[in-house]
């Protein structure tokens, strides 16, 4: 078993964590453990990793488990993009609260996969790859709400959006 301590800095552009440096070691390494200190240093919020790990023959990037070039929300329809917007606000918004970085939370890959399935129930959520019963707990009602707010939205903006096609004699 081997260590290693990141830094991993703040992006105020993306509201989160540049983690790429982290992505890059990940891959070919079994990760063992991780722990972690989150912290300000001149009102910069900074985390640091402590890693234990062994070296993998097997690169995590070939199994297609972990691919950071990938850009969940292009393989998205229009609606689904805006749903995907939507949780990212969201994520962002309550990682920043907690101080925790955003994908910890919910993946780029989780998040492109609730857009598609648009789960209505905590039970339906738990069923996407990687959201247990952990964060199903913490933060799954809160999210099935999200989701249906704004599925509502959208219907409320389809309604406005025939109205407004109407003539006036109602046709």
């Amino acid at each position: 078993m081997k260590l290693k301590v990141m830094n991993l800095r703040f992006d105020p552009k993306t509201v989160g964590f540049d983690d790429n440096d982290l992505q890059e070691f990940a891959n070919g390494r079994e990760i063992l453990n991780v722990y972690e200190h989150f912290f300000f240093h001149d009102q910069i919020p900074r985390w640091v990793l402590l890693i234990s790990y062994r070296d993998s023959e097997i690169s995590l990037g070939e199994h297609g488990n972990f691919d950071k070039k990938k850009d969940w929300r292009a393989d998205l329809s229009d609606e689904e993009r805006i749903l995907y917007d939507g949780i990212r606000r969201w994520r962002n918004n309550r990682a920043q609260r907690e101080g925790r970085p955003p994908y910890i939370l919910l993946t780029n890959q989780q998040m492109a996969e609730i857009a598609k399935k648009r789960p209505k129930t905590v039970e339906a959520l738990r069923e996407i790859p990687g959201v247990g019963e952990a964060k199903a707990a913490g933060f799954g009602s809160e999210l099935v709400a999200l989701l249906a707010a704004q599925s509502s939205s959208k219907k409320a903006d389809s309604s406005r959006s025939e109205k407004n096609r109407e003539t006036p004699d109602g046709t």
